[in-house]
Protein backbone atom coordinates (compact mmCIF):
# COMPACT_ATOMS: atom_id res chain seq x y z
CA UNK A 1 0.00 0.00 0.00
CA UNK A 2 1.26 3.55 -0.80
CA UNK A 3 2.05 5.83 2.40
CA UNK A 4 0.58 8.84 1.80
CA UNK A 5 2.27 12.33 0.73
CA UNK A 6 3.48 14.27 3.55
CA UNK A 7 3.54 18.42 2.90
CA UNK A 8 5.62 21.12 4.64
CA UNK A 9 3.27 23.48 4.54
CA UNK A 10 -0.74 23.65 4.16
CA UNK A 11 -0.34 25.38 0.96
CA UNK A 12 1.97 23.07 -0.66
CA UNK A 13 -0.59 20.42 -0.15
CA UNK A 14 -2.73 22.50 -2.12
CA UNK A 15 -0.50 23.05 -4.61
CA UNK A 16 -0.21 19.25 -5.18
CA UNK A 17 -4.00 18.79 -4.58
CA UNK A 18 -4.71 20.93 -7.68
CA UNK A 19 -2.09 20.09 -9.76
CA UNK A 20 -3.45 16.35 -9.35
CA UNK A 21 -6.63 17.68 -10.44
CA UNK A 22 -5.44 19.55 -13.50
CA UNK A 23 -3.45 16.12 -14.66
CA UNK A 24 -7.06 14.06 -13.85
CA UNK A 25 -9.18 16.50 -15.81
CA UNK A 26 -6.40 16.39 -18.58
CA UNK A 27 -6.51 12.96 -19.17
CA UNK A 28 -9.21 10.63 -21.57
CA UNK A 29 -10.54 9.47 -18.46
CA UNK A 30 -11.23 12.69 -16.60
CA UNK A 31 -12.57 14.16 -19.86
CA UNK A 32 -15.30 11.17 -20.24
CA UNK A 33 -16.39 12.25 -16.74
CA UNK A 34 -16.33 15.68 -17.26
CA UNK A 35 -18.19 15.22 -20.51
CA UNK A 36 -20.73 12.80 -18.90
CA UNK A 37 -21.48 14.76 -16.27
CA UNK A 38 -22.16 17.93 -18.38
CA UNK A 39 -24.12 15.94 -20.57
CA UNK A 40 -26.33 15.00 -17.34
CA UNK A 41 -26.47 18.69 -15.91
CA UNK A 42 -27.65 19.74 -19.20
CA UNK A 43 -30.88 17.56 -19.27
CA UNK A 44 -31.85 18.60 -16.32
CA UNK A 45 -34.29 21.74 -15.50
CA UNK A 46 -31.83 23.87 -13.87
CA UNK A 47 -29.52 23.33 -16.58
CA UNK A 48 -31.80 23.60 -19.72
CA UNK A 49 -32.79 27.38 -17.82
CA UNK A 50 -29.18 27.95 -17.69
CA UNK A 51 -28.22 27.28 -20.86
CA UNK A 52 -31.50 29.54 -22.23
CA UNK A 53 -30.00 32.24 -19.83
CA UNK A 54 -26.76 32.43 -21.30
CA UNK A 55 -27.93 31.76 -24.67
CA UNK A 56 -30.22 35.08 -24.72
CA UNK A 57 -27.54 37.43 -22.60
CA UNK A 58 -24.96 39.02 -24.82
CA UNK A 59 -21.87 37.27 -23.96
CA UNK A 60 -23.72 34.42 -24.98
CA UNK A 61 -24.84 35.50 -28.22
CA UNK A 62 -21.34 36.98 -28.95
CA UNK A 63 -19.36 33.69 -28.45
CA UNK A 64 -22.26 31.78 -30.06
CA UNK A 65 -22.04 33.93 -33.38
CA UNK A 66 -18.16 33.78 -32.88
CA UNK A 67 -18.07 29.72 -32.87
CA UNK A 68 -21.10 29.49 -36.04
CA UNK A 69 -18.50 31.48 -38.03
CA UNK A 70 -15.98 29.34 -36.70
CA UNK A 71 -13.84 26.91 -39.08
CA UNK A 72 -14.24 24.44 -36.36
CA UNK A 73 -17.95 24.82 -36.37
CA UNK A 74 -18.14 24.44 -40.05
CA UNK A 75 -15.67 21.43 -40.08
CA UNK A 76 -18.05 19.93 -37.53
CA UNK A 77 -21.50 20.30 -39.33
CA UNK A 78 -19.78 19.24 -42.68
CA UNK A 79 -18.94 16.32 -40.54
CA UNK A 80 -22.30 15.74 -38.94
CA UNK A 81 -24.21 16.24 -42.47
CA UNK A 82 -21.69 13.41 -43.96
CA UNK A 83 -22.10 10.73 -41.98
CA UNK A 84 -24.86 8.14 -42.45
CA UNK A 85 -26.52 8.97 -39.37
CA UNK A 86 -26.89 12.53 -40.10
CA UNK A 87 -27.86 12.19 -43.80
CA UNK A 88 -31.03 9.79 -42.84
CA UNK A 89 -31.86 12.32 -40.19
CA UNK A 90 -31.76 15.43 -42.29
CA UNK A 91 -33.51 13.17 -45.38
CA UNK A 92 -36.10 13.08 -42.26
CA UNK A 93 -36.43 16.26 -41.36
CA UNK A 94 -36.66 17.09 -44.94
CA UNK A 95 -39.64 14.53 -45.72
CA UNK A 96 -41.42 15.49 -42.34
CA UNK A 97 -40.86 19.56 -43.29
CA UNK A 98 -41.98 19.17 -46.93
CA UNK A 99 -44.18 16.25 -47.10
CA UNK A 100 -45.74 15.20 -43.72
CA UNK A 101 -44.17 11.59 -43.81
CA UNK A 102 -41.17 10.45 -42.41
CA UNK A 103 -37.99 7.74 -43.89
CA UNK A 104 -40.03 5.00 -43.15
CA UNK A 105 -43.27 6.13 -44.74
CA UNK A 106 -41.53 6.84 -47.96
CA UNK A 107 -39.81 3.55 -47.36
CA UNK A 108 -42.91 1.22 -47.51
CA UNK A 109 -44.28 3.46 -50.38
CA UNK A 110 -40.91 2.21 -52.57
CA UNK A 111 -41.25 -1.46 -51.14
CA UNK A 112 -45.61 -1.07 -52.60
CA UNK A 113 -44.45 0.65 -55.74
CA UNK A 114 -41.77 -1.88 -56.15
CA UNK A 115 -39.29 0.66 -56.44
CA UNK A 116 -41.22 2.29 -59.81
CA UNK A 117 -42.82 5.56 -61.13
CA UNK A 118 -46.45 5.13 -60.04
CA UNK A 119 -47.13 6.68 -63.94
CA UNK A 120 -44.33 5.24 -66.34
CA UNK A 121 -42.98 2.15 -64.13
CA UNK A 122 -39.56 3.01 -64.63
CA UNK A 123 -37.60 1.62 -62.05
CA UNK A 124 -35.50 3.75 -59.86
CA UNK A 125 -32.12 2.17 -61.09
CA UNK A 126 -33.29 2.98 -64.12
CA UNK A 127 -33.17 6.96 -63.27
CA UNK A 128 -30.40 9.44 -62.44
CA UNK A 129 -31.92 10.61 -59.47
CA UNK A 130 -34.38 9.61 -56.53
CA UNK A 131 -37.64 8.91 -56.85
CA UNK A 132 -39.33 12.29 -56.20
CA UNK A 133 -42.76 12.32 -53.47
CA UNK A 134 -45.63 13.38 -55.79
CA UNK A 135 -48.15 15.72 -53.59
CA UNK A 136 -51.12 17.89 -53.84
CA UNK A 137 -49.54 21.46 -53.26
CA UNK A 138 -52.96 22.64 -51.88
CA UNK A 139 -54.46 19.63 -49.38
CA UNK A 140 -50.58 18.74 -49.23
CA UNK A 141 -51.74 15.24 -49.39
CA UNK A 142 -48.85 12.68 -50.90
CA UNK A 143 -49.85 10.73 -53.84
CA UNK A 144 -47.11 8.61 -54.66
CA UNK A 145 -43.30 8.18 -55.68
CA UNK A 146 -42.65 9.74 -59.42
CA UNK A 147 -39.65 9.55 -61.42
CA UNK A 148 -38.01 13.28 -62.23
CA UNK A 149 -40.05 13.88 -65.77
CA UNK A 150 -43.06 12.30 -64.57
CA UNK A 151 -43.11 14.88 -61.39
CA UNK A 152 -41.74 17.77 -63.56
CA UNK A 153 -44.51 16.88 -66.56
CA UNK A 154 -47.24 17.02 -63.86
CA UNK A 155 -45.78 20.17 -62.33
CA UNK A 156 -45.64 21.87 -65.98
CA UNK A 157 -49.45 20.92 -66.03
CA UNK A 158 -50.49 22.69 -62.93
CA UNK A 159 -51.34 19.32 -61.22
CA UNK A 160 -54.74 20.02 -63.33
CA UNK A 161 -56.26 17.18 -65.06
CA UNK A 162 -58.73 18.77 -67.16
CA UNK A 163 -55.12 20.16 -68.89
CA UNK A 164 -53.77 16.96 -68.53
CA UNK A 165 -56.98 15.35 -70.40
CA UNK A 166 -56.06 18.19 -73.43
CA UNK A 167 -52.94 17.38 -73.63
CA UNK A 168 -53.64 13.84 -73.84
CA UNK A 169 -56.34 14.42 -76.86
CA UNK A 170 -53.66 16.87 -78.77
CA UNK A 171 -51.21 14.25 -78.53
CA UNK A 172 -53.80 11.40 -79.89
CA UNK A 173 -54.96 13.65 -82.65
CA UNK A 174 -51.89 14.72 -83.90
CA UNK A 175 -50.45 11.24 -83.93
CA UNK A 176 -48.61 10.96 -87.36
CA UNK A 177 -48.34 6.84 -88.07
Amino acid sequence: MARPKTYKTEADRKVATKAAHKRYRQSEKGREMKRTSDERYRRTQKGKATRKRYEQSEKGKTVIRQYQQSEECKATARQRRQSEKGKLYLRNYQLIQQYGITVDDFDRMFTEQEGRCAICGKHQSECPQSLAVDHDHETKEVRGLLCNQCNAGIGLMQDDPELLRKAIAHLENRRVD
